[in-house]
């Protein structure tokens, strides 16, 4: 009787650890799940997470630095920048056009060829009529120079230089006197133009600005 009381309690024992077993196997594997649910759902809301089956990102600074200066596109260009002195213009002399008068040139022309620099406008006039007032951009080499100061221009500008003289207006003789003058075998000046207007006709020309 006793030896049965104790096999009944024995398998009672035996039948209360196979539950508790099965038990906790249940509970570890309702955990696992839960661990991959909560993973799962916290992956896609957030920018952290790991794209499955996803490619490793490349690491910016994996790429190579383009190389400066190497390429075809990256040649080296040169601008040259010339600038004219007085002496360049002097080389290259412009053969004056005639005007409408022949030799004679108005001011509006005179002035365009003036801008340009394309000539050297002489202003025959006395010394004090220049000091008092000319046309700006003149030289002073009044028609009563001495030799010196005839010899003096002719050491700045060479013979072939565009030059166009002017003097009071069209009664003055001083531009045309000074022309002759620079035009003679002794100082051999070959591009000469007169402004027979003179000052005068400078002078209107501002007035009716």
């Amino acid at each position: 009787m006793v030896l049965a009381w104790s096999d009944r309690v024995g398998e009672v024992m035996e039948a209360s650890n196979s539950t508790a077993k099965d038990s906790t196997a249940l509970r570890m594997a309702f955990l696992l799940v839960a661990a991959v649910v909560i993973g799962l759902a916290y992956n896609s809301v957030t920018p952290l997470g790991v794209a499955l089956g996803a490619k490793p990102a490349k690491p910016i600074d994996s790429e190579p630095a383009p190389s400066v200066g190497t390429g075809r596109g990256f040649q080296n260009q040169v601008i040259q920048v010339s600038w004219k002195t007085d002496s360049d213009f002097h080389k290259e002399p412009m053969l004056l056009a005639e005007g409408p008068s022949g030799k004679k040139l108005t001011w509006e022309e005179t002035q365009s060829l003036l801008a340009a620099n394309q000539i050297v406008l002489v202003d025959a006039r006395d010394s004090l009529s220049y000091q008092t007032e000319h046309i700006p951009g003149a030289v002073s080499l009044p028609e009563t120079s001495s030799e010196a100061d005839l010899a003096n221009f002719a050491s700045k500008y060479p013979p072939d230089t565009a030059l166009v003289i002017y003097c009071n207006s069209l009664k003055c003789p001083m531009g045309h006197k000074l022309a002759a003058t620079l035009r003679s075998k002794k100082w051999g000046f070959t591009n000469i133009r007169e402004m027979p207007g003179g000052f005068a006709e400078y002078r209107a020309s501002m007035q009716h600005r």
